[in-house]
């Protein structure tokens, strides 16, 4: 069986080690990430300068792939390489086409996508063997797109086959696009080791006792991250444990007046692009990572921490209730309640053995359990072999 994988830099982190479980397995597949100049930095893929030619390139070819060579055979992975920003254009419409036909070239069983927004619609031209990935079931509070939704629907109602990654929005998602039960299939995701690769690379720290202990909270900032109910945990937080310093680093616009904790001493804003290896420092560096989101889906965050075993305290929102385990991997909070928040933090911090389980379970559930790529790509094999006879 052939596949072609088709997907954004947004989601490297949970595609590389898909990709690596899928050639362990010795499946033929092809990988193909869409770059732009507006998604060429994120969490994984980090391309300070793209080819200057439209087209299909070897990942290779670029400098900064070198670092997954000991992670991933990169003998066939590619970069769809788009340099206008605007995907509605005569360049972008040829480069689509030339995305189709190298598809077609390559007489695949299996066309599996991440994304079909604008012109990567196109490849509905292959629905009956289009699988399709929605990572985000329901738009985000703030970020509804009347352009995307279109797309969006248009993807819902053409693909063969659909993957949500948590099973509690299953029905509300069935109700709202009108899909029957048959074309979806639940799978999840698993642990983020892929950032490792870069962990491999950063230079020894030398050992260093400090007691301070901190809070983390990571990712870009939007209207539903719930950052304003964590920092005002956080006053409350500090009046017990003055030593506690609550970190939140991410790109994006505050939708809220943050003015009031810019210089507080427990309070630390970050507000730009974090590279990988700054990344991977803070959440070493702190006790717990905290998730405050007042909706969800499911989070590259959570699965981020995990990759370095941290805690997660997360409000039960969305599909977060089948990525941190009560009690086991992290601790669950009502959303928008800030006494419970503050609460959740408190035990952890008053209980360190707790945060030390804590990152032993969630070893066990990367190595064989629930956060397993093994099982994950198992699963999504048995929806694969459907398509053998095409």
């Amino acid at each position: 069986m052939k596949i072609v994988y088709y997907s954004t830099p947004s989601f490297a982190d949970c595609d590389f080690p898909l990709i690596r479980e899928y050639q362990k397995r010795g499946i033929d597949v092809y990988f193909l990430i869409k770059l732009t100049p507006y998604n060429r930095n994120s969490t994984l893929i980090n391309i300070k300068e793209q080819i200057p030619v439209n087209g299909i390139f070897k990942f290779s070819e670029y400098a900064e792939s070198h670092i997954f060579t000991d992670y991933l055979n990169l003998d066939k992975v590619y970069i769809v390489n788009q340099l206008n920003s605007r995907n509605f254009s005569l360049p972008s419409f040829i480069l689509a086409w030339k995305l189709i036909w190298f598809i077609l070239k390559l007489k695949v069983s299996v066309v599996h996508t991440t994304v079909l927004n604008d012109w990567d619609s196109l490849l509905l031209l292959f629905k009956r063997k289009l699988v399709l990935t929605l990572h985000d079931p329901f738009p985000h509070t703030g970020e509804k797109n009347v352009r995307k939704e279109f797309f969006r629907c248009l993807a819902i109602k053409y693909s063969s086959k659909i993957i949500l990654l948590n099973q509690v929005q299953k029905q509300d998602f069935m109700d709202l696009y009108h899909v029957s039960e048959k074309r979806i299939i639940i799978n999840r995701l698993g642990i983020y080791d892929s950032i490792n690769v870069y962990k491999r690379n950063l230079p020894l720290k030398e050992d260093s006792v400090s007691h301070q202990k901190k809070i983390l909270f990571f990712g870009r900032i939007s209207a539903y991250k719930g950052i304003e109910y964590l920092l005002e945990a956080m006053n409350n937080v500090h009046i017990r444990y003055p030593n506690v310093i609550c970190t939140v680093m991410g790109s994006g616009n505050f939708y809220f007046d943050i003015t009031e904790y810019l210089n507080l001493p427990h309070v630390k804003i970050i507000n730009r692009f974090i590279p990988t290896d700054e990344l991977i420092s803070a959440i070493e560096e702190s006790t717990m990572v905290v998730c405050p989101y007042t909706d969800a889906t499911q989070s590259g965050v959570i699965y981020t921490s995990y990759a370095l075993y941290k805690p997660v305290i997360a409000t039960n929102v969305g599909g977060f209730c089948e990525s941190v385990i009560d009690s086991v991997t992290g601790m669950w909070v009502p959303p928008k309640d800030v006494k419970s928040l503050e609460n959740a933090i408190l035990y952890l911090l008053e209980h360190p053995e707790k945060c030390a389980q804590m990152g032993d379970e969630i070893k066990k559930n990367a190595d064989c359990g629930l956060f397993s790529w093994d099982n994950i790509a198992e699963k999504y094999m048995n929806i694969y072999d459907m398509y053998k006879a095409y």
